[in-house]
């Protein structure tokens, strides 16, 4: 039985793995970059007339890759037909950049952009009526014979809480208009952000479904962390961060696909109109190119500087697109992969920025910009690269190095390469991840088929989800980056 592993399955197993400078071939990269050296040989300067010639004539970068290479004593076989993509930009270079939360304007941006002319209303306090449920539901189970004395006082504190809260509950759902302003809140201790601070913003096309809890209409809420880069001291004495970032979310429930039903049905990586059969495009109610000029226009029209990366088709019920989108710094794009850095109580946890919107016939019914950027200075404006052929022997070698002890337990495994391209990726810069660069790399994507020793030994079965990272390479000096390192 084959297995395909996808963007999660292919992150899991190669972050963390390896770091630093190139041995041997025989040998992962396990020397920590120095980050003021990177930054010394970027500033290095090419002869004037190669200086001035366009990125890839500069690197003598390929068009495509094509080659096939196999270890049969490791059972692993790497198949390479990529195209090679550089940014239509004179100059990639190393920039400064640190977590943000959501201002203003970018709120209201896009609060007026994805919810149009509806009316959206501030979340309903709940009702006498809700309450009076809520309170025989407690009385109901503090009758229960079976109930032990930390569910009993659990439960008793919650009903306190009702009885306190109905004397002022409004009778009937309130319908308090949301304008989409940030306004501050802060959480109790001991609950899911533990006494923190945030700007928020919650808005419900339908407010009586705060208090039900359905899912109907229109939802959008931003979340600003306040206090991500703020130590935090338990009773205990020990000395954590927040491990949260800023988030904004939108949800048409009209039209939405719910998560648990997401990952049951097939997915694949779309690249072009051909991908598709005439059955899927009828399904998903529109075509490829308007599923991604949907995605652009909410970008220009909220002025952000992102752009659609790349699609994948989901067979649901209600079929979808889904769009990956990254932000793009001085013409070139950001990396899309890996989680985060950090959250071991040494360093707050600092998720990469990322931005989800899923399509169908009916526009945008689900939208998730998580852990935004705030862009600083530039450290190098144009950093000087490797030529792309000692990049391209690098990735052979490592591709081989990486995968082949993993290989050698299965069947037989297959890894393909189907694109290659120049990007950024956000690099450590400081230990309490309160700042970052972003470098150049050349990042290989593609895909990992493993014909299992032992079936479903831990993989996913059957599944697909298009094209994840295999191998991110510094431009720079050719070292590999650990995406969950953060160098």
């Amino acid at each position: 039985m084959k297995k395909t592993i996808g963007a999660i399955g292919t992150m899991l197993l190669v972050i963390g793995l390896f770091a630093g400078c190139q041995a041997t071939p025989q040998q992962p990269i396990v020397i920590q970059k120095d980050t003021e050296q990177m930054i010394e040989k970027a500033r290095e300067t090419l002869p004037p007339e190669q200086e001035k010639l366009p990125l890839a004539q500069r690197y003598a970068v390929k068009e495509h890759l094509t080659k096939q290479i196999e270890r049969e004593t490791a059972r692993l076989l790497i198949e390479v037909d990529a195209d090679v993509c550089v940014p239509g930009t004179d100059a990639v270079g190393i920039t400064h950049v640190v977590p943000a939360n959501f201002s203003q304007e970018t709120v209201s941006a896009f609060f007026h952009a994805l919810c149009g002319d509806t009316i959206m209303y501030k979340p309903s306090l709940m009702t006498k009526a809700w309450i009076e449920q809520a309170i025989l539901r407690c009385e109901a189970e503090l009758a229960r014979e079976d109930i032990t004395e930390g569910d009993k006082a659990q439960v008793e504190h919650t009903l306190e809480a009702y009885k306190k809260q109905y004397i002022t509950a409004p009778e009937r759902a309130q319908k308090e208009i949301c304008d989409g302003l940030l306004y501050p809140y802060t959480f109790e201790k001991g609950d899911f952000y533990n006494g923190c601070t945030q700007e928020m913003v919650i808005a419900y096309e339908i407010p009586e479904s705060t208090l039900t809890y359905a899912n109907t209409g229109k939802v959008f809420q931003v979340y600003n962390n306040l206090e991500q880069p703020v130590v935090i001291e338990d009773n205990n004495g020990k000395k954590y961060y927040r491990s949260y970032s800023a988030h904004m979310e939108y949800n048409d429930f009209d039209y939405y696909v719910g998560w648990d039903s997401y990952w049951e049905h097939a997915r694949k990586s779309v690249k072009n109109a051909e991908d598709l059969t005439a059955d899927e495009v009828s399904a998903a109610g529109i075509t490829l190119e308007e599923a991604v000029a949907l995605g652009e226009t909410l970008f220009t029209k909220t002025q952000s500087p992102f752009s659609v990366q790349y699609v994948t088709y989901v067979a649901s019920e209600e079929p979808f697109y889904e769009l990956t989108c990254s932000r793009q710094v001085n013409g070139a794009n950001l990396i899309v992969g890996g989680e985060g850095v950090g959250g071991d109580g040494l360093s707050p946890y600092w998720a990469y920025e990322r931005i989800v919107m899923c399509v169908n016939g009916n526009g945008i019914f689900y939208f998730y910009w998580y852990s935004p950027y705030e862009i600083r200075e530039d450290e190098v404006e144009n950093a000087t690269l490797l030529r792309f052929e000692e990049i391209e022997n690098i990735a052979y070698n490592m591709i081989a190095t990486i995968y082949g002890p993993g290989a050698s337990k299965e069947n037989y495994t297959t890894v393909r390469v189907e694109k290659v391209s120049l990007e950024l990726a956000r690099l450590k810069h400081s230990e309490n991840n309160s700042e970052a660069l972003l470098v150049p790399v050349w990042c290989f994507y593609g895909s990992r088929q493993v014909d299992e020793a032992v079936k479903n030994e831990g993989m996913w079965s059957d599944w697909e989800s298009g094209y994840s990272s295999l191998l991110v390479l510094n431009a720079i000096d050719g070292s590999v980056i650990d995406l969950e390192k953060g160098y």
